[in-house]
């Protein structure tokens, strides 16, 4: 009996093709655990490290070294009330901070901390910087401080670093060293310098005092010694210059015929002048000048009398001619 020829291999299994569909198998299952771990596990690792408090804290810092006010404004967490000094004019104008180390940083929930160290006009500052996050993003809290000014500065023409206050007595101020000035050549200010050594720090110059440069004093004392010499050598009983501030009265209708005065005690020698309280442009010194003044009338008669000046005043409208003022 015949029997049909059977070919052994096609029993065999086909362990080939089993072998590579594993492999894909496993390739693709790792290629997807590999998307999966990169995605929720080390992206979020890898944005934070990238934006977070450590990251934020020194893109801020350093935006200030580079004078960028734009990029240090876009850290913060609030904006300013107002920005007129929080430019990169003001920021460039004086020694830019430098040094910058971010030394240590912590985090809870949505606030953090950095602590850090730079110099602020060759000054080493060691500081915290406060961070909180706001819609995923760290911020720096308080990313700007400021000065504040005594009221009476407000009525003498201040500017900072060449912007000015215009009656200002406060302004914000990013960290870092700012200068006054005052308008008028004839005024002085007892300080020019100050700093803001770290973000949030107001600083209070309480004891801003402005006073008149020694040239315009000695203007004063030589404008006050014209005047007086003018006033003296008048030969009526009341000079007709209001501006002398003395006099004698007489009898209605007599007028002085042989009359003159005399300075018999004090001087205006080294007197010194004082800006008057809110008026920068007046000026004024207590002085104690006794005059003499002794003649006839047109009647006759003899006509004597002392007067004591105790005030001069100077109108500085124009300081280099100043208009004084004398009063008993």
């Amino acid at each position: 009996m015949s029997r049909a020829y059977e070919d052994p291999a096609e029993e065999r299994p086909r362990r080939g093709g089993t072998v590579v569909g594993v492999v894909v198998g496993l390739a693709v299952g790792l290629a997807l655990v590999a998307v999966v771990v990169w995605w929720f596990i080390l992206r979020p690792h890898l944005e934070e490290s990238e934006s977070g408090p450590n990251a934020v804290a020194w893109d801020y810092l350093n935006a200030l070294a580079k004078g960028d006010s734009a990029a240090a404004l876009g850290l913060a967490a609030a904006p300013p009330t107002d920005a007129t000094y929080l430019t990169d004019a003001v920021l460039r104008a004086n020694p830019l901070i430098d040094g910058i180390v971010v030394e240590e940083t912590g985090q809870d929930g949505d606030q953090a901390y950095a602590l850090v160290t730079y110099r602020v006009g060759g000054q080493s500052v060691s500081t915290k910087l406060n961070l909180v996050r706001q819609a995923g993003q760290w911020l720096v809290n308080y990313a700007y401080g400021g000065v504040t000014l005594p009221a009476a500065s407000a009525d003498i023409g201040l500017s900072l670093d060449g912007i000015p206050l215009d009656g200002k007595t406060r302004a914000e101020l990013f960290p870092g060293t700012y200068h006054l000035e005052v308008a008028e050549s004839y005024l002085t200010l007892s300080q020019t310098d100050f700093s803001i050594a770290a973000p949030g720090q107001i600083v209070t110059l309480d004891n801003l005092a402005v006073a008149l440069s020694d040239g315009v004093q000695e203007t004063l004392r030589q404008a006050a010694a014209a005047q007086l010499a003018a006033c003296v050598a008048t030969t009526d009983f009341k000079p007709a210059d209001e501006a002398c501030g003395f006099g004698l009265r007489a009898a209605d209708g007599t007028t002085s015929d042989e009359f003159a005065w005399s300075v018999t005690g004090g001087s205006l020698d080294g007197v010194t002048f004082a800006l008057s309280a809110g008026d920068p442009k007046r000026a004024e010194a207590q002085i104690e000048v006794t005059l003499h003044g002794e003649g006839l009338g047109n009647d006759g008669g003899m006509y004597q009398g002392d007067q004591t000046l105790t005030q001069v005043s100077a109108d500085l409208t124009d300081p280099a001619q100043p208009v004084i003022t004398f009063a008993r």
